[in-house]
């Protein structure tokens, strides 16, 4: 079974900024898309990542089976080469 992560509805968030005011290290407003991103979905213990869910006010945020986050949540594709050779 695959790791849970963070996902974003982005059409029903509304950009409240609830979940980044709870857990910056996950999430993040984009302002010039109009709902809110998530940025590293590791980036904070569970519970602290549950109660930004908790606290979505439109409750768009949910928990997904992790299979390829970076295919499927980075708004751009990075040239995986390149980031393996920096962070080796």
């Amino acid at each position: 079974m695959a790791p849970k992560i963070p996902a974003i509805d982005t059409e029903a968030c509304i950009a409240c900024g609830n979940c980044k005011a709870v857990c910056p290290e996950v999430f993040r407003l984009n302002e010039n898309l109009g709902h809110s991103e998530v940025i590293n979905p590791t980036g904070a213990p569970k519970d602290r990542i549950q109660e930004a869910i908790d606290q979505c006010l439109v409750q768009c945020i949910y928990w997904q089976e992790s299979t390829d986050w970076r295919k499927t949540h980075m708004p751009f594709p990075p040239n995986y080469d390149n980031l393996t050779r920096i962070f080796r």
